[in-house]
């Protein structure tokens, strides 16, 4: 009989991606909300492609009376930590919680952290290397879509009743052979 293979759960840290990744640190300059909102979308569709289960943390420990929040949207997991609750306490309750079910993989550019994570029982993995597996992947997806689309035509003519497509075959020898309509 064989082994079931473990599913793999991706946490990661929002802010240290935030701020690791040049692109997001950029909008983040801007709007550090419409930077969480593009992390997300970036790793749903992540998480579509791959298969993983993922999950972001973002820190909100600083936030006076924060009880914490939790939210999913499009298959990711995104959690807002509580007021005294940092996002590394956090992922190592989650690694230690996690390890035991799935192969965990801890997102972040903190080396501390990544120290930590492995002694939980995950894998650790920067930004830079989770940023270039994302972007492999994309173009793999690409790749694949561009590679299976079949070109098919799509002229008015094919989409014409016969008569109407006939007139206008005509009108096009028409004017071909240098006539002139009245």
């Amino acid at each position: 009989m064989g082994r079931k293979s473990k599913r793999e759960h991706v946490l990661v840290d929002g802010y240290n991606m935030i701020f690791a990744w040049d692109e997001l640190r950029a909008e983040a300059a801007h709007s550090l909300a419409d930077a969480r909102d593009r992390l997300i979308d970036i790793l749903a569709d992540y998480q579509g492609a791959s298969g993983h289960d993922v999950t972001i943390v973002f820190d909100a420990h600083k936030v006076k009376g924060n009880p914490g929040k939790f939210a999913a949207e499009a298959g990711v997991s995104i959690v807002y930590t509580k007021e005294g609750e940092t996002a590394d306490n956090l992922i190592e309750s989650l690694c230690a919680a996690l390890s035991r079910t799935s192969v965990v993989r801890v997102v972040t550019s903190d080396y501390t952290e990544q120290i930590v994570s492995l002694g939980r029982g995950a894998f650790r993995m920067s930004v830079n290397e989770f940023v270039r597996e994302i972007s492999i992947q994309k173009q793999a997806l690409l790749d694949n879509y561009i590679g299976r689309k079949s070109v098919k035509r799509n002229l008015l003519i094919d989409n014409l009743d016969e008569e109407t497509a006939r007139h206008l075959e005509d009108m096009r020898h028409f004017r071909g052979k240098g006539g002139t309509r009245q």
